[in-house]
């Protein structure tokens, strides 16, 4: 009866632990509508939690083939993280999307973001299509993230 006792006491004390795991992996999927991402555009991401920069994103203008989006099409992008992500640390944060690209360019786009935790639970938050338009410098656009597994 003991055995039993401490069995499941140390299998619920391994199942808050997991339940509280640290952030893994953070992703943006970037589905392209209406206006192609240029080639030449640098695309930005920043999440920003209780005023820390927690992870961030510089990608996709080196490649005159692949780094041109198709309207329709969707691309992934892992974030680089700052440091380890709590398990509760991504309420109250805001995601910056932006584009650094010459003047005149447009990009429509909507941006998910997923969050992959160490337990294999993930999160996931779409937000509605936005268009960015380039004056020559990086245009940002922000938008809320809550997200809990």
């Amino acid at each position: 009866m003991k055995r039993v006792v401490v069995s499941t006491v140390l299998f619920l004390l391994a199942q808050a632990v997991l339940s509280q795991a640290p952030v893994q992996n953070i992703t943006l999927s970037l589905l392209t509508q209406k206006n192609a991402k240029p080639w030449n555009a640098q695309v930005r991401g920043k999440l920003v939690c209780g005023g820390q920069t927690v992870a961030t994103l510089k990608c996709c203008s080196g490649d005159q083939k692949r780094d041109q989006w198709a309207v329709g099409s969707t691309h992934y992008r892992d974030m680089q993280m700052a440091q380890t992500l709590p398990h509760v640390a991504l309420t109250g944060c805001t995601l910056e999307l932006g584009m650094s690209a010459p003047s005149g360019s447009r990009w429509t786009v909507s941006p998910t973001a997923t969050v992959v935790y160490g337990n294999g639970k993930q999160a996931h938050r779409t937000f509605d299509f936005v268009t960015l338009v380039s004056n020559g410098s990086l245009v940002v656009k922000s938008f809320g993230l809550d997200l809990t597994p």
